[in-house]
């Protein structure tokens, strides 16, 4: 439930106030440019945003009814945490923000993600591969999609206003990236599709086939 945090920065968004330097610290470069433009963004989609917000506060309600193993997660797998050395073994940095939770808490960057780049499916079936057998609870899934993309609409309207040395190329970036979350093909319009439920397909031949890791119910 960790988006609450930033909630009030997007109710922000709804009034003047987010451009008063008297209630933030904002360069006189924020105050024209992309910061307006995403500001005037986030108004003309409240409803949209209400209702994001809506339904990952009801699949929260559904998961605390729910039992799950909780589980070391890193919470922010992404390619750019992800190191090779020279001897092929895999590095997993960044471990700032560990927790135990639902595994789907660190499976969303793999089933379906779109963080970074998109995963395809031969790569989701390499990973689990690897990983094992593993059930995925569709519900589980969605929130944390939703609780990701909610931290990360939050974050750029914190960054824009408060970061004295963003560039004004930066904020366009990070301002373009966010808003297409709430394209027709968006990251929001596709966070409850889960079409594979269970990794790998599991070998007709027992002897190979991979054992269940703790699946969610």
């Amino acid at each position: 439930m960790g988006y609450r945090l930033i909630v009030p920065y997007l109710r922000c968004f709804g009034t003047t106030r987010v451009l008063s330097p008297e209630t933030l610290p904002i360069s006189q470069q924020a105050v024209v440019g992309a910061l307006p433009r995403f500001a005037q963004f986030c108004r003309d989609h409240a409803e949209s945003i209400h209702v994001v917000l809506t339904r990952s506060e009801e699949l929260g309600a559904r998961l605390r009814g729910k039992r799950f193993d909780h589980v070391l997660c890193h919470a922010d797998i992404h390619g750019a945490n992800i190191l090779v050395g020279e001897d092929g073994r895999i590095w997993l940095v960044d471990w700032d923000g560990p927790l135990l939770d639902p595994r789907e808490r660190d499976l969303l960057f793999v089933v379906g993600s779109r963080i970074g780049r998109h995963v395809t499916p031969r790569e989701e079936d390499l990973f689990f591969t690897g990983y094992g057998l593993t059930a995925i609870d569709a519900e589980a899934l969605a929130y944390y999609r939703y609780e990701r993309r909610i931290e990360d609409l939050g974050e750029t309207g914190v960054r824009m206003v408060r970061d004295l040395h963003l560039s004004e190329r930066a904020r366009e970036a990070q301002a373009a990236a966010t808003m297409a979350f709430f394209a027709p093909d968006g990251d929001f319009a596709v966070a409850e599709i889960v079409p594979r439920r269970v990794w790998p397909i599991p070998s007709p031949d027992p002897r190979l086939t991979p054992r269940c890791r703790d699946s969610v119910s």
